[in-house]
């Protein structure tokens, strides 16, 4: 009875572990800090980590609009 508890208690902490981490990018790219998101994808994109970089050019393109930046971000997003 008592290795049946341990087992499905490690289970669950092993689920738990793994569902409840996100990684960098995942919290940067809920993260409200648009300044912060500007220049991670942009470093991204510098690395040609391409995707990564677009996605987080996407969340930005309506947040930038009529802004300075946005020539550069929309050119990084083409």
């Amino acid at each position: 009875m008592n290795r049946r508890i341990s087992v499905l208690l490690a289970f669950c902490l092993t689920t738990l572990v793994f569902t409840g981490c996100k990684s960098k990018f995942e919290k940067l790219r809920n993260s409200n800090n648009i300044t912060m998101k500007y220049q991670e994808a942009v470093k991204l994109y510098e690395k040609g980590k391409y995707a990564k970089a677009r996605i987080l050019f996407d969340d930005l393109a309506s947040k930038y609009r009529g802004r300075a930046e946005a020539e550069d971000l929309f050119y990084l997003l083409a």
